[in-house]
């Protein structure tokens, strides 16, 4: 269940991621809806045009000062400004051509490339720019000026709309979320309905298995669990209404040899003048219906364990071919007793099976009993054993009469016998006991009937590992 929760967790985390995607592309392209353009003019700052300076100052360091006019004039035309040299008492050496500006002082010049405008602009400004740069001549330094007018460099920027952008993004993971959640919300929904429906008694519900996913998981889930539900309910009602029959049955069964147990002990008490003959004779009668009353107690005892999980079961590897030979010497002469002849074909002699030895030694005895009180009289029994892919396979067949339809289909129910009236002192007991001890291995049991002849196939897992021993 835990690696459902941690499954379905990861599965909306990244239906989020998802939408957060698909979120950033739609503000993207919200952002392209409406777009507002707008140019913003940039100046040359005082540091750039004073590196422009250094390079024609190294050229006027190897003139004389007689050049100097002309170079200045040369480089005015190539960065299309005013240039001109002044000392530090104001003096001007040298100028360009095109210099009017009027005579100021050095102290003013100086004062206007400290107060360039070097600010960014949202509309075309013409704007003057003064930048100076020290010349070493004749071991004092003269300066260097440059005044340059410029209206900035244009440059367009666009601009979008915050509004699309936002509402983009939000509606794009809004929308996308609910894409991808929408089923499997419905999914959610239809198990919670399913679940609701369980709780009120509702057993015959199936949940759509839409995906393969986490979600469609706890749909199969819930519906094995309705299907177990629904199969232990039904189960709770069978063993209940085998609990009825059971004591409906046993109430007669016990009361019939009770009572003429009663009746034989009360007549040799009213009955002084009986002789000793007579009284032996009763005697025994009771004495038989007390063992008839034994066997069905021990009989119902054993079934109670079985089927309510209380008998010890400690199954044990062992070759069925020894347990088969050492339970049918003890059964053999019971056979003969009621002419019944045995015949045993064991065709491999190495099947490892685990089972309960005690157990595996009741089932053929009630097995055994079964065949003496039902077989034809003379007839044979035959008893083989052979290898069925992974089970081994113990078959019993003898000769016997011919069982109506409903009374062989109920052949594995409790107190159902093939004399209605039990005057054999059948218990009705035995055979439900032998088909509880084959499952309790594993294993399976089935009757056919065919050319008065009853056969009984069981099947008995190979062993193929150790096991220990439990309870149930």
């Amino acid at each position: 269940m835990r690696k459902i929760s941690v499954g379905i967790r990861g599965l909306f985390i990244s239906y989020i991621l998802i939408s957060l995607c698909v979120s950033l592309v739609c503000a993207l392209i919200g952002g392209k809806v409406e777009i507002d353009s707008y140019t913003r003019y940039y100046y040359p700052l005082r540091f750039q045009l004073e590196e422009q300076l250094e390079k024609y100052v190294s050229n006027l360091q190897m003139q004389p000062i007689s050049k100097w006019n002309s170079l200045l004039t040369k480089y005015s035309s190539e960065s299309q400004s005013r240039m001109f040299i002044i000392n530090d008492q104001s003096h001007i050496l040298a100028y360009s051509t095109d210099s009017k500006d009027p005579y100021r002082k050095f102290s003013d010049y100086i004062s206007l490339s400290m107060q360039n405008n070097e600010e960014p602009s949202n509309y075309p400004e013409k704007r003057t720019f003064y930048a100076f740069q020290p010349i070493l001549y004749e071991g004092k330094y003269v300066f260097l000026f440059m005044q340059k007018k410029l209206t900035g460099n244009s440059t367009t920027y666009d601009k979008g709309n915050p509004f699309f952008t936002i509402s983009f993004g939000i509606l794009g993971f809004l929308l996308t979320y609910f894409i991808l959640t929408n089923n499997k919300l419905k999914q959610l929904k239809e198990i919670t309905s399913g679940l609701d429906k369980i709780a009120h008694g509702d057993l015959s519900i199936s949940l759509a298995e839409r995906s393969k996913d986490e979600i469609g998981s706890i749909a199969t889930h819930v519906n094995l669990m309705a299907s177990k539900l629904k199969s232990s309910i039904e189960n709770q009602q069978k063993l209940e209404e085998e609990r009825m029959e059971l004591t409906t049955n046993l109430s007669h069964d016990v009361r019939t040899p009770l009572t003429s147990i009663i009746g034989y002990l009360r007549y040799l008490l009213e009955q002084r003048d009986l002789s000793t003959e007579q009284r032996e004779t009763y005697v025994q009668i009771a004495l038989s219906k007390a063992d008839v009353l034994r066997r069905l107690t021990d009989q119902l005892f054993l079934f109670n364990k079985l089927m309510y999980h209380e008998a010890p079961f400690r199954p044990k590897t062992h070759t069925l071919q020894h347990l088969l030979y050492q339970q049918m010497e003890e059964e053999v002469f019971l056979l003969e007793q009621a002419q019944l002849q045995v015949q045993m074909d064991f065709q491999d002699e190495s099947l490892q099976v685990e089972v309960d030895p005690i157990l595996f030694v009741r089932l053929m005895d009630n097995l055994m009993q079964n065949i003496i009180r039902y077989a034809v009289k003379p007839s044979v029994v035959r008893i083989s054993l052979n290898r069925r892919g992974e089970f081994a396979e113990l078959t019993v067949i003898n000769q016997a009469e011919i069982i109506d339809e409903v009374t062989f289909s109920r052949l594995f129910d409790t107190f159902v016998t093939g004399d209605s009236a039990r005057s054999n002192g059948s218990t009705g007991l035995g055979l439900a006991i032998v088909k509880r001890i084959v499952e309790l291995h594993k294993g399976s049991i089935k009757a056919r009937q065919a050319d008065g002849k009853l056969t009984f196939q069981m099947l008995f897992p190979i062993e193929n590992g150790k096991r220990e021993s439990s309870w149930i």
